[in-house]
């Protein structure tokens, strides 16, 4: 990256070959002060080169959001958090046009909460978002079980008829596999982190997600990905 940063999120674009990071926090080398850098970074595997030139940015400075890819125009990131509290928001950036800032959209997720997962699902052509974290008026730490789910054709949110998770999780993350299944790994519960591995199945939204094995290690705020030898 062409600058240190922590907390971002990231996506592939298939159509152009390119990884697409978005917003991340990082300290000033002089004061050591946060700063919350709007920039869309480009990476390009083919070359190992990131950029901003010529990139869009963000409509404000964001971490600890979840992206996850709709298509080939439509890339939407979720919740977070900026300088100033918590997001509700939903934005969206086109990779196809990567010069254009990302926008927003004017949806809103039902709780602003930051460290949140994302995943998209081609067979519902809806997207599921997992936990996090915000603080409530009191300034008491909440930690989530939520599933949300994004209907990016109408914008509704909701997490009506949706299954919660069995633990409170932030920190965790989220890979689509198949129409059935979105895995998530790993988080923190607000007493430290876990080694759980989730299956849930966008196909049947309501059912209460498994377990279906273990990281060799507990862990949380790390990235997955998932990767099919078959292509």
């Amino acid at each position: 990256l062409a600058q240190v940063r922590a907390g971002a999120s990231a996506v592939y674009d298939t159509v152009t070959n390119k990884v697409y990071a978005f917003g991340g926090y990082r300290l000033n080398t002089s004061s050591n002060d946060p700063e919350y850098p709007t920039e869309i970074v480009q990476y390009d595997p083919a070359l190992d080169v990131a950029t901003t030139t010529g990139i869009g940015t963000m409509p404000v400075g964001l971490y600890g959001g979840a992206a996850a890819a709709r298509n080939s125009t439509e890339i939407y990131i979720f919740g977070g958090a900026t300088s100033t509290g918590f997001s509700n928001k939903i934005y969206k950036f086109n990779p196809a046009t990567p010069a254009s800032n990302a926008i927003d959209t004017g949806y809103t997720l039902p709780q602003a909460a930051v460290d949140v997962a994302a995943a998209y699902d081609s067979a519902t052509d809806k997207f599921y978002i997992f936990g996090g974290f915000y603080l409530d008026g009191s300034t008491n730490p909440q930690y989530l079980n939520t599933v949300v789910q994004f209907n990016p054709a109408t914008g509704a949110t909701t997490t009506a008829g949706m299954a919660s998770m069995s633990a409170v999780l932030r920190g965790l993350s989220a890979v689509s596999v198949s129409s059935t299944a979105i895995y998530l790994f790993g988080g923190s519960n607000g007493s430290g982190f876990v080694t759980t591995i989730y299956k849930f199945n966008p196909a049947s939204p309501g059912t209460a997600l498994t377990t279906v094995a273990n990281l060799p290690s507990a862990r949380a705020y790390m990235a997955a990905a998932y990767y099919n030898l078959s292509g």
